[in-house]
């Protein structure tokens, strides 16, 4: 069994017009982990607000913790090239992404370290809790398995967003950095790429605090069809090789096509996932559940 305790681990962060407070907050829970050696890189992605990119500097100074690091990019250029940025500055043999709005709790990094096992596992996730007004802590786990995941990633994304993972630094020269084209699903592409190459491990331990603001790209379904679409055009070489996890996901996204009136991209969807695998329930199941939401969605308003 490897052992990383003293690994070097980097934490990037990556904030675009987040408040002050709510970034800081991220960057405590970063460098108030129980692994002591850390280091941490923040790249601002607004160059425009000058106030505010002088107002980052200054908070970072306050901390008086010189394992933060300060990068402002010249342009804004999306979260992906942020991601990016900081993976190629990063000095660690291992890379935890953070989200600015999202925070860690302290032995996150250390429990996670734990799950590097061989070199054979490239990455190693947990548990989180989704915080909302409205829930103040509900416990989500999308996946609970460990090995080879790929066709159970095809499915859907178990292993959720960026805050939840550590990554081992070799996958991105393997795998490549983020897809900087897409939209939305960048982080469901990353994960696909590495499950294709190495072993993910699962901590059962809920690490990371997700708070889901109403402005997220999850709620944003334009980005989520641009990115979602690009997905499947991206992958469709290898999910013709699981076809009812190929099935699924354009069932899935009929669904949604339906439920938002995309009702002409719904059917196209629907007609490619019965050529896909004709006499899956999927075929019927998904497309009724977004016309029935798409009807009681028009019946509300």
């Amino acid at each position: 069994m490897e052992n990383y305790q003293n690994a070097l681990v980097t934490a990037v962060i990556i904030t675009y017009k987040r408040p002050l407070e709510i970034l800081e907050r991220a960057i405590r829970s970063a460098i108030g982990q129980t692994h002591a050696n850390m280091e941490v890189i923040v790249v601002n992605d607004y160059p425009a607000d000058q106030e505010m990119v002088e107002a980052i500097r200054s908070m970072i100074a306050s901390l008086h913790d010189s394992r933060i690091r300060y990068i402002v990019h010249e342009r804004n250029s999306g979260a992906c090239k942020a991601r990016n940025t900081g993976i190629m500055a990063a000095k660690g043999e291992f890379i935890a992404l953070l989200d600015d709005d999202d925070e860690w709790l302290p032995d996150k990094t250390e429990q996670q370290l734990r799950g590097f096992t061989s070199d054979k596992v490239g990455m190693v996730y947990s548990p989180f809790y989704n915080i909302t007004k409205d829930l103040p802590g509900t416990i989500a786990v999308r996946g609970t398995k460990s090995g080879n995941l790929l066709e159970d990633m095809l499915w859907t994304n178990r292993l959720g967003g960026s805050s939840m993972s550590t990554i081992r630094r070799g996958v991105f020269d393997v795998c490549g950095l983020f897809d900087e084209t897409l939209l939305s699903s960048q982080d469901y592409d990353m994960w696909v790429r590495i499950a294709q190459q190495y072993e993910i491990n699962f901590v059962e331990k809920p690490l990371t605090r997700r708070y889901l603001l109403a402005e997220s790209i999850t709620n944003n379904y334009e980005k989520q069809f641009q990115g979602s679409m690009a997905f499947l055009e991206k992958h469709k070489d290898l999910l013709m090789q699981y076809p009812a996890a190929y099935n699924f996901r354009l069932n899935h996204r009929a669904n949604k096509c339906f439920e938002q009136g995309y009702h002409k991209e719904a059917r196209r969807l629907c007609r490619m996932a019965v050529k896909v695998k004709p006499f899956s329930r999927y075929n019927v199941t998904e497309p009724v559940r977004g016309m029935v939401k798409y009807l009681f969605r028009i019946k509300r308003s």
